[in-house]
């Protein structure tokens, strides 16, 4: 989900941007960042997919969705662009 975005969102499908994918194993959790040459985006103001007026919508629920399933998220502005890392906890 969080790659698709990158694609569609961050880069807005040009082909000549990349998205890097890169996993961290550490000793008690495995970290992946996902990074796109887009701008960013202001994730605190996304609107929330379980309000009435969202719930048929047939998109929005990417990021609400990898909140709830993995242990930690965080999105940064970076020189190239916009990352989006993501920890998981494997030592629970």
């Amino acid at each position: 989900e969080l790659v698709n975005n990158a694609i569609i969102h961050g880069n807005k499908g040009q082909r000549d941007k990349k998205v890097i994918i890169e996993a961290f194993y550490l000793p008690n959790s495995l970290e992946l960042t996902i990074t796109d040459e887009g701008s960013g985006f202001d994730w605190e103001k996304l609107p929330d997919p379980t309000h009435p007026e969202n719930i048929w919508k047939e998109n929005g629920r990417g990021i609400y969705l990898v909140q709830h399933l993995i242990d930690k998220i965080s999105f940064h502005n970076t020189p190239h662009g916009h990352q989006v890392r993501i920890t998981i906890l494997t030592n629970q």
